[in-house]
């Protein structure tokens, strides 16, 4: 029998001091390699907007190094709001979605994890959400890029 801390111990996906493998470079990756994939990953980023009576726009600020942008949802605390509400979404000045219900954009329209809009970025981009509402409420975003 080996004593405690024997290498014969040692889960196999472990390194012999016992800390984790680098993610993927037990498949033969280099660090580097996977530091590359995982900059091509889905990221998020949240927001909670106190929305009043009225039109309002929100810019919404998304990393500078995003490339993609993949989609967003929404979290709306009274579904009578988003029955009344609507939203228009601009990507550097193209109009992605124009005044649109926000109840739309529940989960009841999509099994998906979010509402796919996907628009190229450049890092320098304008994202601006416009929301008419008939009541003062607080609404939540995510945005999903990569």
């Amino acid at each position: 029998m080996m004593p405690p801390g024997s290498r014969k111990n040692i889960p196999p996906h472990l390194k012999p001091n016992g800390n984790p493998e680098f993610p993927g470079t037990q498949l033969g990756a280099t660090i580097e390699q996977v530091r590359s994939w995982i900059k091509k990953q889905k990221r998020a980023r949240g927001f909670a907007f106190d929305v009043p009576v009225g039109t309002t726009p929100f810019n919404i600020q998304i990393s500078g190094t995003a490339r993609i942008f993949l989609g967003f949802a929404f979290i709306q605390a009274d579904p009578d709001f988003a029955d009344q509400a609507t939203c228009t979404l601009t990507i550097n000045n193209e109009v992605v979605i124009e005044t649109t219900f926000m109840s739309f954009f529940n989960n009841t329209f999509t099994d998906e994890e979010y509402y796919s809009f996907p628009r190229p970025l450049d890092g320098t981009d304008s994202v601006t959400l416009q929301i008419v509402a008939p009541t003062a409420q607080q609404i939540r975003m995510i945005i999903y890029y990569i």
